[in-house]
């Protein structure tokens, strides 16, 4: 999954947001420890054009877990990661960064119970705002994010 924004030559704020997951139901009567964790590959990279004017870019990875109860009605969110990958501000010069990584390990944990199934996810998000192009300043920024999920797994009891 993945995606990839610009804020192009007019002032602009762009996001995208992604996420790709599975859904847990507890086996077990009462209250037990639950573990849930992945290790995607990521690959980024992300630029600012600035001359005198200012531009922003981040992105961020991490894990979701939103518990529901059997009809589906009460969302809880019980776990709400969120983990830097890039940050940055720009005003007079430009900027740029990437990256790329084989194995970036996310892991959370949570009390699950049988009255409720969960909602498991790796999520990532990105976010670039600009001024524009103008007769003497402007900024634009551009970022793309690629993350590859190859398995999520999880870990009922101690982990």
């Amino acid at each position: 999954m993945g995606g990839n924004i610009a804020t192009g030559d007019d002032a602009a704020s762009a996001s995208v947001n992604g996420a790709v997951g599975i859904y847990f139901a507890s086996p077990m009567d009462g209250v037990s420890e639950f573990s849930f964790f992945a290790s995607p590959s990521i690959g980024f990279d992300w630029e600012e054009f600035c001359s005198l004017s200012s531009a922003h870019s981040d992105g961020s990875i991490g894990l979701l877990a939103v518990g529901y109860d059997w009809a589906g009605d009460t969302a809880t969110t019980l776990v709400d990661q969120s983990i830097s990958l890039w940050s940055n501000n720009s005003w007079i010069d430009d900027a740029s960064g990437d990256k790329l990584v084989s194995s970036f390990p996310l892991s959370a944990s949570f009390q699950v119970d049988s009255d409720h199934f969960y909602a498991l996810y790796v999520r990532f998000g990105m976010n670039d705002s600009a001024d524009g192009f103008g007769i003497i300043s402007g900024s634009a920024a551009i970022s793309d994010l690629a993350v590859g999920v190859p398995s999520i797994g999880w870990c009922l009891g101690s982990f």
